[in-house]
C-alpha cells in the first residue's frame, strides 16, 4: 500500500540520474593545469560515443610518429576500455549528461590531447599504456553493470561519476607534466617523486575499490530482496487461511465508488492538504482529527481524497495505513466488530511482524475452527499497531455505526487506542455532528467543521465541471445555472450534484427554466419530490443518493 522511498536507478538508458557536480571541479582543475579550454577542444567529439571513433581520431593524428606506431597495439589495447566505458557510460545518461557526468566528449578530447603531449617518446608512451592499463579489472567490472539490464543504486552511478571525473583530472596532471618537459630519461624516478600524481593514482585505485564494495554491498541488498520476495510467497500461502477465516468486509469499495464521484482532473477536497491542522495530523505521532459536518456535505468524497494521497505518498517502511467505511446500505459495514476485522485484515498485510500476530489468533482459535470475540481481535490489533512507527488510520462515517455499538464499543476503542500514545497511531474520522460523537471527540482530538471551510470551493468546482453537459443551450444559460444552483446549494454537494442531474433531463430551455428556478430548497424536500414520481428508471438515482 506504501511505496518505499527508493534509491535506486537502470542503466542503461535510465532518466533518473542524480544531478551531482563532481565534475565541475574536476574540468576546472583540468583547465588549470594544462591551460587548455577542454569544453572549445571537445568541440571535434561532438556525436563521438565509441572507443574505435576516438582511437581512429588519435590514430590519424599519431600515426606519423614511428615510436607511436611501435606501440600502437599496446596504446590500443591501454585505452580502448577506459574509452569504451566511457562512451557507454555517458550514453547511458542520456540528455543530462551535462549536468550529471563531464561528458564523454571532454574526456575523448582530454586523451587525445594526452596523446598529443607525448610527442613521440617512448616514456611517455610506456607510461600511459600503464595509467590506463591499471584500470583493467575496473573497466570489465564496468561491462557487467552497463551492458546488462540491471537496476544499480545511486551510490554507485555517483561512484562512477567520480571515478571518470578524476581520471580527467589524472590526465590533466601528466599532460601538464609532459608539456612541462618532465617524463623523459628518467621517466620513472620523476615519475614516483611526483607527489601529486602519486596521490591522484592512490585516489584513482581507493575509488575503484569503492566502486566495487558498493556493488557488492547493492548485490547483498538485491539478494535481500530477493529473499524477502520468496519469504512472502510462503507468508501470503499461510495467511491465505486466515484472511478467509476472519471474512473482514472490503472497504476498498466504498473508497473506490467515493474517489469516482470525483470528476477527472477536479482538484475536490485539495485544499484539506493546505490547512494547518492536517499538516499537523499528518508530521506528529499521535495526532488525531475529526472532520464533521451536514448530510450531503460531502465528507465520504473528502475522506476518499485523503485515503488517495495517503496511498500515494512515500513513507518510511515502519508505517502503515488502513480505513474503514461504516455504511448503513451494508450490513456487513455497521458495527465495531466488522471494524476490528477490517483492521486487522489491512495491517497484518502490511509486515511479517503484524501478519505473525494474525497468525498466532488464527491458531488461538483452533486453526480457524472458532471465531475470536471483540476483545481478542481488539488485543491482536494493538500488538499489530506495536509492530510499526506509525500507522495512519481512517474511518469514515462514524455515525453509521449502530449506536449501541458507538457507545458500548467504538468511543471507548478510539479513546484507550486510537488516542493512546503507545500505538503511535494518526486518527482521522468523519461523521455528522451527531450529539454522542461529539461528546466523545470535540475536546480529544483536532476538529475540523466541513461547514466552515473551504468546501464550498469543492462545489463551486464540481458546478462549474458538470456545467459542460449544458453546453449546447449556450453560456448565458450555464452561467444561470450555476449561480443558481450554488446559492441553493448550502454546503451540500449531494444537493447539488442531484439537482444537476435533475436539471439534465430537459431538452428545451423554457422547461430548463421552470425547473430550475423551482429547485427544492433542503435534502428532506429533494427526497420527497423523488419518493412522489419513483420509478424503476430513476431508482439509480434515488440509490446514489443514498450513497452520500
Amino acid at each position: 500500500m506504501f511505496k518505499a522511498t527508493g534509491g535506486l536507478v537502470k542503466l542503461p538508458g535510465s532518466r533518473c540520474l542524480q544531478k551531482v557536480n563532481i565534475h565541475i571541479p574536476a574540468i576546472q582543475q583540468y583547465q588549470a593545469d594544462t591551460k587548455i579550454h577542454i569544453a572549445n577542444a571537445s568541440h571535434d567529439f561532438a556525436g563521438i560515443t565509441s572507443a574505435e571513433q576516438v582511437l581512429g581520431i588519435i590514430e590519424d593524428k599519431q600515426k606519423k610518429f614511428k615510436k607511436y606506431r611501435k606501440r600502437a597495439q599496446k596504446i590500443y589495447g591501454a585505452l580502448e576500455p577506459v574509452l569504451e566505458i566511457v562512451g557507454t557510460f555517458a550514453d547511458a545518461a542520456g540528455d543530462a549528461v551535462g549536468t550529471v557526468f563531464p561528458p564523454g566528449q571532454i574526456i575523448f578530447a582530454a586523451v587525445k590531447l594526452l596523446l598529443d603531449a607525448a610527442k613521440n617518446i617512448n616514456a611517455r608512451y610506456n607510461l600511459i599504456i600503464d595509467i590506463f592499463g591499471q584500470m583493467k579489472d575496473f573497466t570489465e567490472r564496468c561491462h557487467m553493470y552497463l551492458d546488462g539490464n540491471i537496476t544499480l543504486p545511486i551510490s554507485l552511478h555517483q561512484k562512477l561519476v567520480e571515478i571518470f571525473s578524476h581520471l580527467l583530472c589524472l590526465i590533466g596532471m601528466i599532460t601538464r607534466d609532459m608539456k612541462r618537459g618532465w617524463f623523459l630519461q628518467f621517466i620513472w624516478i620523476v615519475f614516483k617523486k611526483n607527489d601529486d600524481i602519486q596521490n591522484a593514482l592512490a585516489r584513482l585505485n581507493s575509488l575503484t575499490t569503492q566502486e566495487h564494495l558498493t556493488v557488492q554491498g547493492a548485490i547483498y541488498i538485491q539478494v535481500g530482496h530477493m529473499k524477502k520476495k520468496l519469504d512472502k510467497i510462503e507468508v501470503d500461502a499461510e495467511l491465505r487461511d486466515c484472511y478467509n477465516w476472519l471474512s473482514a468486509p472490503d472497504s476498498s469499495v466504498n473508497y473506490n465508488a467515493a474517489y469516482d464521484k470525483r470528476l477527472s482532473g477536479s482538484t475536490t477536497g485539495q485544499w484539506i492538504f493546505e490547512d494547518q491542522r492536517f499538516k499537523d495530523w499528518m508530521q506528529k505521532t499521535p495526532s488525531s482529527m475529526w472532520l464533521y459536518g451536514k448530510p450531503g456535505g460531502g465528507k465520504t468524497v473528502l475522506c476518499s481524497t485523503i485515503i488517495k494521497m495517503l496511498e500515494d505518498h512515500e513513507f518510511e517502511a515502519s508505517s502503515a495505513m488502513a480505513y474503514f467505511y461504516f455504511d448503513f446500505k451494508d450490513s456487513s459495514k455497521q458495527n465495531f466488530y466488522d471494524l476490528l476485522r477490517s483492521l486487522l485484515r489491512q495491517l497484518s498485510s502490511q509486515c511479517l511482524g503484524a501478519s505473525a500476530v494474525l497468525k498466532r489468533l488464527y491458531n488461538d482459535y483452533d486453526r480457524g475452527h472458532k471465531q475470536p470475540g471483540w476483545l481478542a481481535l481488539q488485543t491482536a490489533l494493538g500488538n499489530i499497531l506495536k509492530c510499526f512507527d506509525a500507522v495512519y488510520i481512517v474511518l469514515d462515517a462514524l455515525d453509521e455505526c449502530h449506536e449501541d455499538d458507538r457507545k458500548r464499543y467504538l468511543f471507548p476503542f478510539v479513546e484507550n487506542m486510537m488516542l493512546d500514545g503507545q500505538f503511535h497511531v494518526h486518527f482521522l474520522a468523519t461523521s455528522r455532528n451527531e450529539v454522542d460523537i461529539k461528546e466523545h471527540l470535540e475536546n480529544k482530538v483536532s476538529c475540523i467543521n466541513l461547514d466552515e471551510t473551504s468546501i464550498d470551493k469543492d462545489i463551486e468546482a464540481y458546478v462549474h465541471a458538470m456545467l459542460q453537459d449544458f453546453g449546447k443551450y449556450g453560456e448565458e444559460i450555464q452561467q444561470e445555472i450555476g449561480a443558481i444552483c450554488l446559492q441553493k446549494s448550502n454546503k451540500m454537494f449531494l444537493w447539488v450534484e442531484y439537482q444537476m442531474k435533475e436539471l439534465k433531463r430537459y431538452t428545451t430551455i423554457p422547461a430548463l427554466r421552470k425547473a430550475l428556478y423551482d429547485l427544492p430548497e433542503t435534502l428532506d424536500e429533494t427526497y420527497k419530490r423523488i419518493l412522489q414520481k419513483i420509478n424503476p428508471k430513476e431508482m439509480d438515482i434515488f440509490l446514489l443518493m443514498l450513497s452520500w
